[in-house]
């Protein structure tokens, strides 16, 4: 083989190593460039499956999260209902106290109301015209009157008139007051005080006797007649109220031994006609004199320690 047979041969396969090369250059070209796709999804690739595994995670966490949410509000739930049963426990518990309280007070008040001494007081006129009601009773009773047949009788105290206590108890007929004198039902002189005075309905004048004199005493005067000589007195002796007769009180004291305490304000006149020693009692600390032995009666008057009472009777303490 010749030299140029050497050139053309070396030149032929300097050509095909040419060839060769450049293929395989390609080949690395086309290699590197499907290398570098690939590189380039496999980055994307390696990018996303981090995202992927994050929002995994996220869900992870919110469904852990929400179960922790749904557990707290459960415990949530259960304290407030917790809570509310302990409020309406506590509110049953008020109610029921309160109710306790109220029945105590109200039984407490009945009790006290049944027990308790009665504050009411009595006026005066009231239990005066009271008395004198009971007394005509009694007397209707006594005397054995048959009530349905009597005329009704009028106690009540008008102006003028007074009730009269006798000694310790209240009469039923009343005393009054004119022109500033005080005036004693006759009828009731002549039962209880002095039986000396006498009424003469023919001669319409009254007469009183003693061992030496007569006295003549007209209606609505004051000049009388004592034997048949006039004399005068400072008041009119006898007096008409309502067609009863009135006989004045101090002339009565002239010739009888009583005694008289007059007390307009509480619409009575105390009159005095039995001596002698009287049961008598000093009031130990502040009372309540009643209408009657019980504690529910009106009072009568309030009485202070050491005050002094007549004592009537006894009944129980009272």
């Amino acid at each position: 083989m010749n030299k140029d047979d050497l050139k053309q041969l070396s030149e032929k396969e300097l050509e095909e190593k040419k060839n060769q090369l450049r293929k395989m250059l390609e080949e690395l070209e086309t290699e590197e460039r499907s290398r570098g796709e690939g590189a380039g999804k496999k980055e994307i690739s390696g990018q996303a499956a981090p995202g992927e595994n994050t929002a995994e995670a996220d869900r992870a966490d919110t469904l852990s999260g929400a179960g922790e949410n749904a557990a707290d509000r459960r415990e949530k739930r259960r304290r407030e209902k917790k809570k509310n049963r302990a409020r309406a426990v506590r509110r049953i518990k008020m109610l029921l106290g309160s109710l306790l309280v109220i029945a105590l007070l109200c039984g407490g008040f009945l009790v006290w109301r049944k027990y308790a001494p009665s504050t009411e007081h009595m006026e005066p006129k009231a239990y005066f015209e009271y008395m004198m009601q009971s007394a005509a009773a009694l007397e209707k009773e006594d005397t054995g009157e048959n009530e349905e047949n009597a005329e009704p009788e009028d106690f009540s105290l008008q102006e003028g008139e007074l009730a009269v206590v006798m000694q310790d108890y209240v009469e039923s007929r009343k005393a009054v007051i004119d022109d500033g004198a005080l005036y004693l039902n006759y009828e009731m002189v002549r039962e209880l005080l002095n039986d000396r005075f006498y009424w003469d309905s023919e001669n319409d004048c009254m007469l009183y006797t003693t061992a030496l004199n007569l006295y003549e005493i007209p209606v609505g005067s004051r000049t009388y007649s004592v034997d048949g000589e006039d004399k005068t007195y400072k008041e009119n002796i006898l007096i008409r109220n309502n067609e009863e007769l009135m006989i004045s009180a101090d002339y009565l004291q002239e010739y009888t031994n009583v005694e008289y305490i007059r007390s307009p304000e509480e619409n009575h006149v105390t009159v005095q006609y039995r001596w002698g020693d009287q049961s008598v009692a000093a009031v130990k600390k502040d009372a309540a004199l009643r209408l009657a032995g019980d504690i529910k009666s009106p009072i009568v008057r309030d009485l202070k320690a050491e005050d002094s009472v007549c004592v009537l009777g006894e009944a129980g303490k009272w």
